[in-house]
């Protein structure tokens, strides 16, 4: 039976949770000495100790360069890390769902990255630091609340980032997604290995006050997620409508390349999975619950296949590339809806 779509499968392929705490009684991580920073790494290992969490320990400063990237690439950590990797420790759970790392700017920060909606992944980070509290006292004020190293993120320590599928973005006045209990919502294109921008994926965030109580905040991320139901749904129906002898020659050219090309680079991939986004979205595509997410597109990325692989030619990096995409979309097919194209009455 096909799995129904929602959003978070739909439009949001990935979610961060970021919940970041400071231990009372330390500096910063760059203003301690080793036997600080050791102390710190020691305090949080002991407290996991008892818990029901299992994590597995990774020498940022050890990793080889398609390891950290591919970590990096994953959400595991953020670019921050690069100027701070000989002390910075990263922890891992068994289903790589939860990172913490430690004494990168802030002494803990606890990520939970997953495609559910934004409160659960709050929940359980949350479950996370109350582990932690049990052993360790946090930095908090009673006018300001927790302490960090970035006055952003001071209050209740938390933000929320969304990887998320905007169509042909730049053609809908995309930047106007609204809402009238939060400000303005920015949208930050997700920048690939070359630092080329990729196709139709965003970082979607809101200047979400950081005081604002727990609850509130999840309330906050649920109405931006719905700003991107509505601009999505009405912006893909009207696209579709206006173009669709177009967007059948798309998404027909993307299925055929995946079935039969030996090499496809990264771009091209990019663009083929952007227009079977929107296929998938529209319900042009069979099967319907074909599995086009973030872990695909995470997946296909050059650091991923050169970690997961152990390969470093870009020919053979493209061949194994090609290989994934028509393993696991080479049997989809388009579905023909006769929808007649209308003329753009601009």
């Amino acid at each position: 039976m096909a799995k129904s779509m929602t959003i978070y499968n739909k439009y949001i392929l990935n979610t961060i949770v970021s919940l970041k705490r400071n231990i009372k009684g330390y500096k910063y991580p760059d203003m301690l000495m080793w036997s600080k920073l050791n102390e710190i790494l020691n305090m949080v290992l002991e407290a996991l100790k008892n818990t029901s969490y299992s994590f597995m320990l990774y020498e940022v400063s050890n990793m080889d360069k398609e390891k950290f990237e591919y970590f990096l690439a994953k959400g595991f950590m953020d670019e921050s890390v690069k100027e701070n990797i000989t002390r910075t420790k990263l922890l891992l759970d068994e289903d790589k769902s939860i990172a913490i790392v430690i004494n990168n700017n802030d002494h803990i920060e606890i990520r939970v990255l997953g495609t559910a909606s934004a409160d659960e992944l709050v929940d359980i980070a949350i479950d996370v630091e109350r582990e932690l509290d049990k052993s360790i006292e946090f930095q908090f004020d009673e006018n300001y609340g927790y302490l960090t190293s970035d006055p952003v993120n001071i209050g209740n320590g938390i933000s929320i980032a969304k990887i998320v599928h905007l169509y042909r973005r730049d053609e809908f006045n995309k930047d106007e997604l609204k809402s009238d209990d939060m400000s303005k919502i920015r949208l930050t294109p997700l920048m690939g290995p070359n630092g080329s921008k990729i196709e139709d994926i965003y970082i979607l965030d809101a200047n979400v006050n950081k005081f604002t109580n727990i609850e509130s905040f999840k309330k906050l991320s649920m109405l931006t997620d719905q700003n991107v139901i509505v601009y999505e749904n009405e912006n893909r129906r009207r696209y579709l409508e206006q173009n669709y002898i177009l967007m059948k020659d798309r998404i027909m050219k993307a299925l055929e390349m995946i079935k039969v090309a030996s090499l496809i680079s990264y771009d091209e991939a990019l663009i083929y999975l952007s227009n079977l986004m929107f296929a998938r979205s529209m319900d042009l595509l069979e099967p319907a619950d074909v599995s086009i997410d973030a872990a695909l597109y995470q997946m296909i990325t050059p650091e991923a296949i050169e970690y997961t692989y152990s390969i470093s030619n870009k020919s053979e990096i493209d061949q194994k590339r090609a290989t994934i995409l028509r393993e696991k979309l080479g049997k989809v097919k388009f579905i023909d809806k006769d929808i007649k194209e209308e003329e753009n009455n601009l």
